[in-house]
């Protein structure tokens, strides 16, 4: 089920195109498939019990993964994301979706102008292209303009804006870059302007933007380049 803004077909259910559709209620999602994931951006996509991905809304910029990247076209209706993979998850944010199949390969898909998709393929990949550097992957996760990731031995990589620095808009190499510290992360999740994960200790980090005090550190300093523990004021 989905509900919220659907204008660009983001919802699923369809309805054909209405400049300020908006569902209040869930509503089913068309095509009768049973769902093990679902998530949202601006576009949507989900993982069905059989491994299939599956993306819905505004197709421009090879945003769905099925080979179309011109023109304004938008599918009211899940769509298969092309290559045959079976994944594991599919994490969609800004104007890019990353996936990680079941054999813990990881792969991009949409526009690629920040380096988000972790692999050289142009501005956009109209279909899933494998993240550049070998590593086999638990996790994948995006943010508006950065990707992150953990691998099987629980080391952290993002690429794509690199949110750490003063300047934004600058990306980080196509390869993924090593989260310093040298910690071993169950979990990493980019937000607009900074990042967060947890460590296997049951530790929490942040990195990033720090100006509204976001990174959880006790201070507002303006930008943090490596990860910094959350403050927990219940433990000495």
């Amino acid at each position: 089920y989905c509900w919220g803004r659907g204008s660009e077909g983001q919802i699923g259910d369809s309805v054909p195109y209405q400049e300020f559709y908006v569902v209040t209620d869930p509503v089913l999602v068309s095509g009768g498939h049973t769902w093990s994931s679902i998530d949202a951006g601006l576009v949507t996509c989900g993982v069905t019990v059989d491994g299939d991905g599956y993306c819905w809304g505004w197709g421009g910029a090879g945003m769905l993964g099925n080979g179309i990247s011109e023109g304004i076209v938008a599918f009211h209706y899940p769509v298969l994301v092309s290559g045959g993979h079976n994944w594991s998850s599919i994490s969609t944010q800004g104007m890019a979706s990353c996936g990680v199949t079941v054999d813990g390969d990881g792969y991009c898909w949409g526009r690629n102008e920040m380096a988000q998709l972790g692999v050289k393929c142009g501005i956009i990949c109209d279909v899933p292209a494998l993240v550049s550097g070998g590593h086999t992957w638990t996790s994948i996760s995006r943010g508006i303009s950065t990707t992150c990731g953990v691998t099987t031995d629980g080391d952290g990589y993002c690429w794509g804006e690199d949110v750490s620095i003063s300047d934004y808009f600058q990306p980080l190499s196509h390869t993924p870059a090593l989260v310093s510290g040298g910690h071993t992360w169950v979990s990493i999740t980019p937000g607009r302007s900074g990042i967060c994960g947890v460590t296997t200790d049951g530790g929490g980090y942040c990195w990033g933007d720090n100006q509204q005090g976001s990174l959880g550190n006790n201070s507002t300093s303006e930008r943090i380049g490596h990860p910094v523990r959350v403050i927990t004021p219940w433990v000495e």
